[in-house]
């Protein structure tokens, strides 16, 4: 228990497997670990390096006082009026997807 109290990376947890108290915390804390050390291993990666080299994040300014709010077309307005919703169809045209109904053909 002194051991443990000095590590950083470890901790003291009370767990019964024939009462099957406290499993689910290690389990949850074992997970939690895990993924933070996957993380941590894909973050400080190479293939992050190169590709967050290549992001930029742009901040626009305004340019004038105009409030420009959002713009829907008036053919999606009346649809969404009337109630009405396009079958969805994949991007590629013929993949089915999750919504396409396999009877309709």
């Amino acid at each position: 228990e002194g051991l443990v109290k000095e590590s950083p990376n470890c901790s003291f947890m009370t767990m019964s497997n024939h009462s099957e108290t406290g499993v689910s915390e290690v389990k949850a804390l074992a997970c939690d670990r895990l993924l933070a050390t996957r993380v941590e291993s894909r973050i400080s990666g190479k293939k992050v390096e190169g590709v967050m080299n290549r992001l930029q994040v742009f901040y626009p300014d305004a340019r004038d006082s105009l409030d420009r709010d959002s713009f829907i077309p008036e053919s999606v307005q009346k649809e969404r009026e009337a109630g009405g919703s396009k079958k969805k169809q994949s991007r590629i045209g013929y993949a089915a997807t999750k919504h396409d109904d396999p009877e309709d053909g």
